[in-house]
């Protein structure tokens, strides 16, 4: 019986021991932590620059729908930008997905919104949801996780 415990706790030790880290993306705090099973479940991929991989890509995020409408004018409100002093109809049709990201262990996903202020000037804003579909910042002027590759 001792030898068959010794086996099994071996086995187990030598599995463990054997499971590499496939995917390592470096969070915001910073720390380095594996991706590996948000990649091989096939809901992202990733994307390399430089050789240091920065964002993932998810294959079918979330696509804004009208229940967002609100709550993104709330937020585009509160944007304080002077020249920004009006609403912008289906705001919800012109925020699109991004990149996903990761603060401490879970993705975050950054949508970008474009709005034309007049026929020359446009401003590009940012904003995070989480894996739940919750948003989790106001509007940004900038991108949260900026690289060479962009």
């Amino acid at each position: 019986m001792k030898y068959l415990v010794s086996i099994v706790l071996f086995f187990t030790v030598f599995q463990s021991c054997n499971q590499t880290v496939k995917y390592e993306i470096t969070n915001s705090i910073p720390e380095k932590i594996d991706i590996t099973k948000y990649i091989e479940s096939g809901e992202f991929i990733i994307q390399n620059c430089e050789g240091r991989l920065d964002k993932i890509i998810k294959v079918k995020p979330k696509i804004l729908d009208k229940s967002y409408e609100n709550l993104l004018q709330k937020k585009l409100k509160s944007f304080d930008i002077n020249y920004l002093n009006f609403k912008v109809n289906n705001l919800h049709q012109s925020t699109i997905y991004q990149y996903s990201y990761f603060i401490t262990s879970e993705p975050i996903d950054v949508y970008k919104t474009e709005l034309k202020i007049n026929s020359k000037i446009k401003k590009v804003i940012y904003i995070r949801l989480n894996q739940k579909g919750e948003l989790i910042s106001d509007f940004s002027e900038f991108n949260w996780v900026e690289n060479n590759c962009d």
